[in-house]
């Protein structure tokens, strides 16, 4: 398969593998045993992407759709003159490769940003086993509104944001995804290089460096090399001001 790096073999279909991304997203939305075995049997597991290496490129035809098992991968765009904007990060339990369904091809360029596993499966499967079972249906339509939604959010921070506010709704929303795949929303690793954060959200690495030391001298967060602990919901909230009441879901998982 093009545009992967694969570490060691992959499993074959139905060889389900420990902590599989496919197997714990389906699993809202597969209650029939048939169903499951089904499924189980089209995910092909345990894609290992190296470090830097490629998962998809943009401009491919679609033909997997994955979910990331482990570690983190980046999403990114390149102009004719080879600059680079990165435009979001996936997180494991999370679908990679979705965006393509609307035009038959990969958008953009996914990149490991550390060595990760990922299961695919094939979208000509995905959709057979959607078909006529609208639970399913329902969980992959709400998967594609969530990607749509983090575009919108993406040009909102590009656009109204100061760096300060910027960097804080980066970390609230990190937190509730990962709150809302059952991990810590307070303490979690930004595996993240600084300039990757900086290409994100449209500011200079040099901001970002700034901004986390002052949110950690004003002990909102600890900054511990990579790894992050939200000390204070409620500051990095007035960080963002009004504008941050809109996320019912970072509202959701703050801790009370």
């Amino acid at each position: 398969m093009r545009g992967i790096s694969i570490g060691s073999a992959a499993r074959p279909a139905g060889a389900i593998c420990a902590g599989c991304g496919w197997c714990d997203w389906f699993a809202p939305a597969l209650t029939d045993t048939q169903a499951t075995v089904e499924m189980q049997c089209a995910v092909e597991h345990r894609h290992a992407v190296r470090r830097g290496c490629p998962l998809l490129r943009a401009g491919e035809p679609l033909q997997m759709i994955y979910a990331l098992t482990r570690g983190l991968l980046k999403t990114s765009l390149a102009d004719l003159e080879g600059r680079v904007q990165v435009t979001g990060f996936s997180l494991p339990g999370e679908l990679v490769g979705i965006e393509a369904i609307a035009g038959g091809s990969y958008p953009c360029n996914v990149t490991a940003v550390e060595d990760s596993v990922c299961c695919g499966i094939r979208y000509a499967d995905l959709d057979r086993l959607s078909h006529g079972n609208g639970a399913l249906q329902n969980h992959l339509h709400r998967a594609m509104s969530r990607e749509i939604n983090r575009d919108h959010e993406l040009m909102f921070l590009l656009g109204n944001m100061s760096a300060d506010e910027r960097v804080a709704q980066f970390l609230l929303n990190l937190s509730a995804r990962y709150a809302a795949l059952g991990r810590s929303a307070a303490c979690f690793r930004l595996s993240m290089s600084r300039r990757e954060i900086a290409s994100y959200l449209g500011l200079k690495v040099e901001t970002i460096s700034r901004v986390m030391t002052r949110l950690n001298g004003r002990r909102i967060i600890a900054v511990r090399g990579k790894d992050i602990e939200v000390r204070s919901f409620e500051g990095l909230q007035q960080i963002v001001g009004d504008d941050g009441k809109r996320d019912v879901a970072v509202r959701a998982i703050v801790p009370h």
